[in-house]
């Protein structure tokens, strides 16, 4: 090492060791004071897509939850179905009594009414601007990425009813078993000829008619729906015995229909429940990884900021006695 006025290498490098730890330090101190040992444009990047992808699954969540809460309102609408079924086949088995007056029966269809009205109007009911009884099929995202999909099968129990058969009514009694009858599949095919027990529900439900066209009318008259008003009463009525063993004998196949469409939505049920808890997994999982990127290690980075302190404060002293060492050439030349 040549020793001159103009040049002090141990100095210089005692200088650049200090920049050194001065950077360590500096960084450490960033790091215990943020909480997070991200300081690259690379690892800031990763942090953000895990925490998108995090962001995403906790939506889904909400997603699924929202699934849940509509498949919820369906199961006890349709569990409340089931109870006034069986309510309404006792109180027909009641009516259904030649022993009991008139009177006996009408108080029996009054309550039997009142049952059908419930299920009639349930079955309008809507889920955030969506009737629950459509059919309609419905696509929920359930994970972070656009095809994290889980189709939710619809429950229809509002199939359109046929408004040709009308046009056969042969006079105004025959129109009136024959107006808006039967229900229709989607594919104009009656729903009989595909669900039987469906079929029986709808019978269970199924409205009676008046007519109101011109009397005695024509045959055109006859066959126009819109001369056919609908009453608030069912087309099977209790109050007559032959009303009463009509209801009987659909009711058990009613019942069918409705605990197969309730054990349906009890499956969707147990499949967002599955999905709910992988959203969960997966959450956890994610938030892990984003944390061994972005998260400083308080005891490890402490050490750290404590070597790089001591190291600071040993390089100035140091510093301190190699400026020394110029001063040293004065005696060489003295």
């Amino acid at each position: 090492m040549i020793i001159s006025f103009n040049n002090n290498e141990a100095a210089n490098n005692v200088i650049r060791r200090m920049h050194t730890n001065k950077a360590e330090l500096q960084e450490s101190l960033t790091r215990l004071a943020t909480g997070s040992k991200v300081d690259r444009v690379t690892e800031e990047s990763e942090v953000q897509r895990l925490t998108a992808i995090i962001t995403r699954y906790r939506s889904a969540k909400n997603n699924v939850n929202n699934a849940m809460s509509m498949t919820q309102a369906q199961e006890g609408f349709m569990e409340g179905v089931a109870k006034a079924i069986m309510r309404m086949g006792e109180l027909a088995m009641m009516a259904n009594d030649q022993t009991k007056s008139q009177a006996d029966r009408d108080a029996y269809a009054g309550e039997y009414n009142s049952l059908y009205k419930f299920i009639d109007e349930g079955r309008q009911k809507d889920w955030n601007g969506r009737n629950l009884f459509t059919g309609e099929t419905l696509q929920v995202s359930t994970g972070s990425e656009s095809t994290d999909v889980t189709t939710l099968d619809g429950i229809d129990l509002n199939h359109d009813l046929n408004d040709n058969t009308i046009a056969t009514a042969t006079d105004a009694t025959d129109g009136l078993d024959k107006v808006k009858w039967p229900p229709l599949n989607d594919d104009s095919t009656e729903v009989g000829s595909t669900d039987a027990n469906l079929l029986k529900f709808y019978e269970i439900i199924r409205p009676a008619y008046e007519y109101t066209g011109p009397d005695p009318g024509v045959l055109a008259d006859h066959q126009t729906a819109s001369n056919y008003t609908k009453k608030t009463t069912p087309y099977h009525d209790i109050s007559t015995i032959t009303g009463a063993r009509a209801v009987i004998e659909r009711l058990d196949a009613a019942l069918s229909a409705v605990a197969e469409r309730r054990a349906k939505v009890g499956a969707l049920q147990s499949a967002l429940e599955g999905k709910s808890e992988f959203i969960d997994i997966a959450v956890e999982n994610y938030e892990a990884t984003r944390s061994r990127v972005n998260d400083v290690d308080i005891a490890e980075e402490s050490t750290k900021m404590a070597k790089y302190n001591i190291l600071m404060q040993s390089s100035t002293a140091i510093l301190a006695q190699a400026n020394q060492i110029n001063a040293n050439v004065l005696r060489l030349l003295s």
